[in-house]
């Protein structure tokens, strides 16, 4: 619940930021509150248009098989299972392309106040046509701040354990110990770091995506 509230308290966050528009930082992760709930929802209709994939593509093999079982018909066994493999590829196309497609359902929900059916249709309205291009867009910022963020906590560990070994070299156990917690820190803090620029991307790209759309109109 905590980490749901932070995402949209960022989300939020940042599109003002984008547009420049002040905000009370010390009320600011408060004023949430409206959009909590509603953005639960939209992510949770998400959540199941992604298992209603699953359901049309594999539920029917799985009910054929469980027919076939009972019977003990060994010809309509085999067809379920021909279709539970046909049904396994269409799930993947299917859940692939509406995960894209819903992606910015929540976002729309956040920024713009679509509720529930509608943040999933306007989600597939501005990303509908541009899949690829969309999904590299999600997916390529990310990485880039994944790789650059890895390389920053990396020259950062090995100078602290640099620094650990030469001011602590008699004492094993207390390197242990300390390299122990910079293990434990620096993953955190490269999560504390690392996500707020996750957010940020998504929102930059629901915007360019709704001028795309409104330009091409």
């Amino acid at each position: 619940i905590l980490g749901f509230w932070i995402y949209v308290t960022l989300t939020r966050a940042s599109f003002r930021s984008i547009k420049n528009l002040d905000f009370q930082k010390k009320t600011f992760f408060l004023e949430t509150k409206p959009y909590f709930i509603p953005s639960i929802t939209v992510a949770f209709l998400v959540g199941l248009m992604l298992v209603w994939a699953q359901v049309i593509t594999i539920g029917p093999a799985i009910v054929i098989g469980i027919i076939g079982a009972i019977i003990k018909n060994t010809p309509i066994i085999i067809l379920a299972n021909i279709a539970l493999i046909i049904g396994l590829f269409v799930s993947i196309y299917i859940t692939s392309k509406w995960s894209v497609y819903f992606y910015m359902a929540p976002t729309a929900n956040i920024l713009d106040g679509s509720q529930k059916k509608t943040a999933l249709q306007k989600s597939r309205s501005i990303i509908e046509g541009r899949f690829w291009t969309v999904l590299l867009r999600v997916i390529v910022p990310k990485l880039v701040f994944i790789a650059f963020t890895m390389f920053i906590f990396m020259i950062i560990q090995i100078i602290l354990r640099f620094a650990i070994s030469t001011f602590v070299e008699l004492n094993v156990d207390l390197q242990d110990r300390l390299f122990s917690i910079i293990n434990l820190l620096l993953p955190i803090l490269s999560t504390i770091l690392i996500y707020p620029l996750f957010i940020l991307s998504d929102v930059l790209l629901y915007q360019s995506l709704k001028g795309e759309t409104t330009t091409t109109a």
